[in-house]
């Protein structure tokens, strides 16, 4: 198979992950859930892609000279996908509906790409020309779209619509191959074309637009493996040493292809990306040793081996595809035996709700009600006498204001009395006063008492009243009577 010839070049050595992407980034020191994936009829499951349901899909070997494709949903028995026209030997990608795509062999053996739906249905996407009758799917949108590439020997990257004949995605200027492997519901393709020199470069192809090549990161070769819903592409490119490294290439970034890294080992291969930008792989060692990676935005590259509990005795060696909730399936080693596996990243402990401060308080008190007893004084013979103020406050907050006389003044005053150190007015109380019962012989109107309250609640608001006393002439029967 053709793709395989064209990755072999970075030392993919042992599976080939052309996943799909979804996902969150995983943060933390917390170790990750780790499921065996299992085996069908003895042959452990090599998953290629996950989707947003855990939904996992890879290849088995099924006997001698005989692979098969196999849908693993919740578990414990996989499915191995059905024939319907072509036998499924691989399956490459699985969107959140369930729809499955990847390559197969038709009646007559030739290596044909497939769709599998839901409803049991494996049908043949067709090929470009009769004379190359090859094709293989490695992407799938929502709308089930797939993308992939069209024949062996003049291989052109292709849309397979869900109603029509495949689609021609064209070539880079000069070039004669193209490999499409990432398709996102904009319809923005990525993968890998010659260019006029013969070196194989990532490309991204927008709607009607031609072919642009994405670069290297040095050297002379890439290749664009996985796109996410914002167009951000991940995949391998050469350094000016010849190693590869994985690369994310994000559209309007400075630069738009940035380099991973690969932390202690030669070279790194990113297989996917999820929507967040979290990118899976692997790392390869100057002894071909591999390790699993994840790369977040925040947390940077990390070995998945130092996310998993070592008690638990597995060596991740590739990670090829993870999902919208952070889960992640790829291929390791446990008891020296090769398996798939699915992580499931540590659930984000609870933050605490932060406590709501109340906003400040600043209305005052109401003073409901003010009254002075005794409201008249008689006789005016300057005697001191007690008046009591009776209040009714209420406030927003503060069920019990506190209220106090803050200011007691006369418009008739004994400038005699104020020589003599004799006052006209003592508060005796928070709200009690003696108020002198005299008149001026000058004046010949009543005298008045103004009595200020102030209501204050526990947020120092304070709101006012007036009470008034009167030092009255003739006796209040009087005008009683009077009336």
């Amino acid at each position: 198979m053709r793709r395989l010839a064209v990755i072999a070049t970075v030392a993919v050595t042992l599976i080939m992950a052309h996943p799909f992407a979804p996902g969150v980034e995983t943060q933390g020191p917390a170790f990750f859930t780790i499921e065996d994936l299992g085996e069908i009829n003895g042959s452990p499951m090599v998953p290629r892609a996950i989707n947003s349901a855990g939904h996992v899909v890879g290849w088995f070997v099924k006997g001698e000279g005989a692979n098969g494709a196999f849908l693993y949903t919740t578990g414990p028995v996989p499915t191995e996908l059905p024939s319907g026209g072509v036998t499924p030997v691989d399956a490459f990608a699985i969107n959140d509906s369930g729809t499955v795509v990847g390559v197969g062999k038709n009646a007559a053996g030739q290596t044909v790409a497939f769709r599998y739906t839901s409803a049991g249905l494996v049908a043949d996407l067709g090929v470009l020309s009769a004379d190359d009758p090859a094709s293989y799917a490695y992407g799938i949108n929502t709308g089930g779209v797939a993308v992939g590439y069209s024949g062996d020997f003049t291989s052109r990257a292709v849309l397979f619509p869900v109603d029509a004949a495949p689609a021609d995605l064209g070539v880079l200027p000069d070039g004669s191959t193209s490999y499409g492997y990432g398709l996102n519901d904009a319809g923005t393709v990525a993968g890998c074309a010659t260019d006029a020199n013969g070196y194989q470069r990532a490309f991204v192809k927008r709607a009607s637009e031609a072919l642009e090549d994405l670069g290297t990161l040095g050297g002379t070769t890439s290749c664009g493996l996985a796109i996410n819903t914002a167009g951000q592409i991940t995949g391998w490119a050469t350094r000016a040493d010849g190693y590869a490294e994985a690369f994310l290439y994000t559209p309007g970034a400075d630069p738009q292809v940035q380099g991973l890294g690969k932390l202690t080992f030669a070279s790194s291969v990113a297989f996917a990306l999820n929507d967040a930008g979290a990118v899976v792989g692997y790392l390869t060692g100057s002894d071909w040793s591999q390790r699993a990676f994840l790369y977040t935005t925040t947390g940077g590259m990390i070995d998945l081996n130092d996310r998993i509990d070592p008690a638990l005795g597995w060596t991740l060696e590739q990670a090829v595809g993870i999902n919208g909730a952070g889960q992640i399936v790829g291929i390791g080693r446990i008891n020296g035996q090769y398996r798939g596996f699915r992580l499931t990243p540590p659930a984000e402990p609870e933050t605490p709700e932060e406590p709501t401060e109340d906003p400040p308080d600043t209305t005052p008190p109401t003073i409901d009600k003010l009254t002075a007893s005794p409201s008249v004084l008689w006789p005016p013979v300057g005697q001191l006498v007690r008046v009591r103020v009776l209040v009714t406050a209420s406030d927003d907050t503060d069920p019990e204001p506190v209220c106090r006389i803050v200011r007691v003044t006369s418009d008739q005053v004994d400038r005699r009395r104020h020589f003599s150190k004799q006052a006209d007015i003592v508060v005796v109380g928070d709200l009690s006063v003696k108020l002198r019962a005299e008149l001026l012989p000058t004046k010949y109107r009543d005298r008045v008492y103004t009595i200020t309250v102030g209501c204050a609640d526990a947020s120092g608001n304070t709101g006012t009243a007036e009470a008034r006393v009167r030092v009255v002439r003739l006796p209040p029967w009087f005008w009683r009577f009077w009336r």
